[in-house]
């Protein structure tokens, strides 16, 4: 995941450098009349994969981290020491928790440079393809700078997904759609899963097959893969909640954006850029989000 959002969100900056009228337009100002169908197609095309980019890393990056750190760990040695006071305690957490950080730091450090000098050089940038331009070559280079750790890295062999075992107990729930919801004991059990009230239909998909028959994975299913899928369904409405806030989310983003760029940002002679905005944008939300956090723990 990290490999295809990577790519697709270099090239997509890539594709949004192209969009602008100097490259394909039929004129090179960056005017409205400057803009053809060609950059329209290449602008929406890049809004598309640098959405897939970013989305790919909001969900993997993090696990991919912790997985890495988590490979150093299992090497140390899960010492327990005790206090002034006498009582144990497991250092471990403590430990991985702090080389996590040590591990992340250097990255931060680089982030914030990155951000900063952004922030404050790109809107000065006047041609809009090197605007875009200079984050799509820092894009392509933390790609290759990530492809060069390839041999290296800690990998967790596949598990199997989910998705796939909630379309087999769909499958198999058709298969005996003619049958009668079973009784517990007509259950396909493989572990002390326990079939639960809701969604009893689906049941049918883990009903027992005569002594003597092998069981079909894709006509029979085992009540616990049942209940795996009973929890994915019993979550949609909470999945549709998230859409909203998503969608609240980047309105708010937008928005806040939209109102600084029709604002007076002179601050003596000095104007401040945009970005610069952004940045004190976020940091006002991490810094609320952190302090929400504390209070209620």
């Amino acid at each position: 995941m990290l490999v295809v959002s990577s790519i697709a969100y270099s090239v997509g900056l890539g594709l949004l450098s192209m969009s602008t009228p100097a490259v394909f337009g039929p004129c090179k100002d960056d005017k409205k009349e400057c803009i053809g169908h060609t950059q329209k197609v290449l602008f929406y095309i890049a809004l598309l994969l640098i959405a897939v980019g970013m989305a790919g890393h909001m969900v993997s990056l993090t696990p991919f981290l912790d997985l890495q750190t988590e490979g150093d760990e299992e090497n140390k040695e899960e010492n327990v020491t005790e206090n002034e006071n006498g009582k144990e305690k497991k250092s471990r957490g403590e430990t991985k928790e702090g080389y996590k950080i040590f591990m992340q730091i250097p990255g931060l450090i680089m982030v914030m440079i990155v951000i900063i000098a952004g922030g404050i050089g790109l809107p000065y940038v006047k041609p809009w393809k090197l605007r875009f331009g200079i984050p799509a070559i820092c894009s392509v280079v933390a790609t290759l700078l990530f492809f060069t750790g390839w041999p290296y890295y800690d990998r967790d062999p596949p598990k199997g997904s989910p998705l796939t075992t909630m379309v087999r107990v769909f499958v198999a729930t058709a298969h005996n759609i003619s049958q009668h919801i079973p009784n517990h004991k007509d259950l396909y059990y493989e572990d002390d899963t326990r079939p639960t009230s809701s969604l009893r239909c689906l049941d049918k998909a883990a009903i027992k097959v005569p002594e003597g028959q092998q069981p079909n994975k894709w006509k029979v299913c085992n009540v616990h893969e049942v209940e795996d899928t009973k929890i994915g369904i019993r979550m949609l409405p909470m999945w549709s909640t998230f859409i909203v806030v998503g969608i609240v989310l980047s309105i708010g983003n937008t928005y806040y954006l939209e109102q600084a760029n029709h604002m007076d940002r002179k601050l003596g002679k000095i104007e401040v850029s945009i970005p610069i905005f952004l940045l004190f944008y976020k940091a006002t939300s991490s810094i609320s989000a952190t302090s929400y956090s504390f209070l209620i723990n």
